[in-house]
């Protein structure tokens, strides 16, 4: 018997529509759904997904450790589940009795690092119920973290689509869609086709190429040097957007030269409400106030960005302040193309002929992806990238980089719900991030049990042994660990240090909700229920059924519906006004019409201007 079944791809951050074509039962081919949204060409990984599911090497049954983890052989012994399932929640609550639940660390495997990625948030859950903070997110530090933090930091949000429907000029920093992302690749060949420009970089000539107008190939782990010298040709050249920057960006407030930090209304005089940040105003010739609180200044003026003004202090001290926009100004200033080519083995009119193409080929949008994330400097990397983008003031504008609006649905990670009082690991020494644990800070608490220690880790997928660095501590920290539980698909290097071994399901065998899908208007509004497009082979279980399961035997169950994954998915969906019988009925999904508007951070709220909350 032959049927198909449309649902999309998990495997990956794109997420592409797809049909599966099932016989007998079997799954024999995967193809693009020319009907979904988020439809595209599929990459290899899509292609080969019946290679994965039928792959004679899949963990098939639950198996505990007989030797010790200096063996290099774990003396594997069938378990059930239930005896599986029982040890692991037996070990995870006298640990949590002995040395607190911040002793236990739950994980997952990166998007690409498992079968999936859209349960992330239950793993997520599950540990902030147990009352642990510490979540593994495998090499997301790596992989995303600085690209969405790097954009956090400097807009509020993490990076905005790009608006490739509507654009003039499109910014590729190191992102290579026609390897990494098909659909991005197919919006921006269309947006060249409708003329807009493209320009790449990237050290080599990717597969992305030959679609760019102009390509630079930076120097790897110069892309800092590289937005330096983009922001001074914009700068000096006067080619930014003169009106976002002086009343949207803290560019006009004055900073103190003695410290360093932006100077407030109680430092001069009497403290006022809100306490304002202070301006220069052109037009008066004084000081202007800006209410941080309500994000607007305190009367119309014309903020200045440049000059240096003395202002004596409640204590008798005088201080010069200059406008923060005078110290990026500066900066940039030690990076002109000429010396910035040097840096990045590159052209300099090149590097001027790219930042003045992005500039006056307004709207234009950019997408910086990996290729500048791995790398010690990358979240300066992706702050630059960030300011040279931010000054043209294309953000939230039609064309530029754009806020979709997103079906409206509850968060289920836990992070509101279960208030905890440890850090995780990490944050002690960089309070800002990441919010996940990294491999190094995973290691030194097992081994150092710095700041505290870790007894045991339950881990969905991931590879940590070979997927970061300094393999060999790596595996001394798992030698000592006392409880190591993983699900996985196959018997990786890290898999041979558990003391339970679960079998995993493929994503095709498990079920899942996406109630969002990354790219453009029509796929952020679009929400699908993936199905189980075939049963579960051998006795692997869905992760997302292994969580429920486990937080049933931790004493959980009323944080988890009971048991009900159902019930839990219409609790997520509720807020949309649609149930999971309805997506069961649409299997392609529904886009809700959700209506796009532009430049929000103009908008009211309850307090005031909605502004850019950044951190």
């Amino acid at each position: 018997m032959k049927t198909t079944i449309q649902t999309y791809d998990p495997q990956c951050k794109s997420r592409c529509g797809v049909i599966c074509h099932i016989e007998d039962g079997k799954l024999v081919k995967i193809r693009k759904d020319p009907g979904h949204p988020n439809t595209t060409s599929l990459c290899p990984k899509g292609l080969a997904s019946p290679e994965l599911v039928y792959h004679p090497e899949r963990l098939q049954y639950p198996m505990k450790r007989t030797q010790p983890k200096t063996n290099p052989d774990p003396g594997w012994e069938r378990i059930t589940w239930e005896e599986a399932l029982d040890t692991i929640a037996q070990k995870l609550l006298w640990i949590r009795q002995t040395h607190g639940a911040e002793a236990v660390v739950f994980g997952k495997g990166s998007s690409g690092g498992g079968p999936a990625n859209d349960f992330k948030e239950w793993v997520y859950r599950l540990g902030l119920a147990f009352g642990s903070p510490n979540y593994d997110h495998g090499t997301i530090h790596i992989c995303s973290w600085h690209k969405s933090q790097g954009s956090r930091h400097t807009y509020g949000v993490s990076m905005p689509k790009p608006d490739f429907e509507n654009t003039n000029c499109i910014l590729l920093w190191g992102h290579n869609p026609a390897a990494s992302w098909k659909k991005h690749l197919e919006d921006v060949n269309a947006a060249r086709k409708r003329g807009a420009r493209i320009i790449i970089i990237d050290p080599r000539r990717n597969e992305t190429w030959k679609q760019g107008d102009l390509w630079l190939p930076v120097r790897p782990g110069t892309d800092t040097a590289l937005a330096l010298a983009m922001l001074n040709v914009v700068i000096n050249e006067k080619l930014y957007d003169r009106d976002f920057v002086r009343n949207w960006t803290n560019s006009p407030f004055l900073v103190r030269t003695d410290n360093g930090r932006f100077i407030r209304q109680n430092e001069i005089g009497p403290a006022s409400q809100n306490n304002p940040y202070l301006v220069w105003d052109e037009s008066a010739d004084d000081l202007l106030g800006y209410d941080p609180q309500k994000r607007i200044y305190l009367k119309e003026g014309t903020p200045a960005l440049s000059g240096e003004h003395r202002l004596k202090l409640t204590n008798g001290k005088t201080v010069i302040c200059r406008p923060a926009f005078g110290y990026l100004k500066e900066l940039v200033n030690q990076f002109p193309p000429e010396k910035s080519a040097q840096i990045t083995w590159m052209d300099a009119d090149r590097i001027r002929e790219a930042a003045r193409l992005f500039y006056t080929s307004k709207p234009s949008c950019y997408y910086a992806y990996n290729g500048v994330e791995q790398h010690t400097s990358a979240m300066q990397n992706n702050r630059a990238i960030c300011t040279f983008f931010a000054l043209s003031g294309n953000f939230d504008r039609p064309g530029g980089n754009v806020i979709f609006p997103k079906p409206k649905t509850n968060k289920v990670d836990g992070k509101k719900e279960f208030k905890l009082d440890k850090l995780p690991l990490g944050k002690e020494n960089r309070p800002l991030g990441p919010t996940n644990v990294q491999a190094r800070d995973l290691y030194r608490a097992i081994l150092e049990e710095k700041p505290y220690p870790v007894k045991a880790l339950v881990s969905f997928s991931g590879n940590s042994l070979t997927a970061n660095g300094d393999s060999k501590r790596g595996r001394s920290a798992f030698e000592k660990l006392e409880f190591f539980a993983l699900a996985e698909l196959f018997e990786t290097p890290a898999a041979k240090m558990a003391d339970i071994l679960l079998p995993a399901t493929t994503a095709w065998e498990a079920f899942f909700l996406k109630p969002t899908f990354e790219g453009t208007e029509s796929t952020c509004c679009h929400l699908q229920l993936m199905p189980q497009v075939i049963q579960p082979l051998y006795e692997a279980r869905p992760d997302i059924s292994i969580i429920f399961e486990l937080a049933e035997k931790l004493g959980l169950s009323d944080k988890f519906w009971n048991g009900d994954i159902e019930a839990a998915f219409n609790y997520q969906l509720a807020p949309s006004g649609l149930t999971v019988e309805d997506l069961r009925k649409n299997p392609v999904g529904i886009s809700l019409p959700l209506p796009v508007t532009y430049e929000k951070y103009k908008e009211i709220d309850g307090v005031g201007v909605k502004g850019f909350s950044t951190p």
